[in-house]
């Protein structure tokens, strides 16, 4: 036998963790990335839309959130993660759930911002504040709304 250190270390396994990350960041989160920015630019735009008619940023920019909550659980039980062979009232009551969590978050985010900050443009913050948002969201939806529901 050759001595020990002449000898190739055993490869290293992944540990729980990777292999928790590697299941996590799989291929649905391309699809729930591309509904997000589906929803992201009927938010900006219809928050864009409502701002420039004169409706007051924090009331438009609830109105948007709540357009794209519901563009966004509609693609998503579509391309993302499927049927959650839940009632859809309850589903939806789930989805729901998560999304005003990440939304309070984003919108905090957005109202902070906006306040500490005034020359930032709200379009600005309010990207921001969606970027934070988004690995709560996802979290949420895998593992609360759609329970290890994901498409292949």
């Amino acid at each position: 036998m050759p001595p020990a250190a002449l000898t190739k270390p055993a490869p290293a396994r992944p540990s729980s963790a990777i292999a928790l990350l590697q299941l996590v960041f799989s291929f649905n989160l391309t699809r729930f990335l591309m509904v997000g920015g589906a929803g992201l630019i009927l938010d900006a735009g219809l928050f864009s839309l409502l701002a420039y008619e004169g409706v007051p940023e924090p009331l438009a920019r609830a109105a948007s959130l709540g357009a794209a909550t519901f563009l966004t659980w509609r693609l998503n039980r579509r391309f993302t993660f499927g049927d959650s062979h839940r009632l859809q009232p309850f589903e939806g009551s789930w989805y729901v759930a998560v999304a005003l969590g990440a939304q309070g978050l984003s919108y905090l985010i957005f109202l902070t911002l906006r306040g500490i900050t005034p020359d930032l443009p709200a379009l600005g913050a309010l990207l921001i504040g969606a970027i934070t948002a988004t690995a709560f969201s996802y979290s949420g939806q895998r593992f609360l709304t759609f329970r290890g529901r994901v498409r292949a």
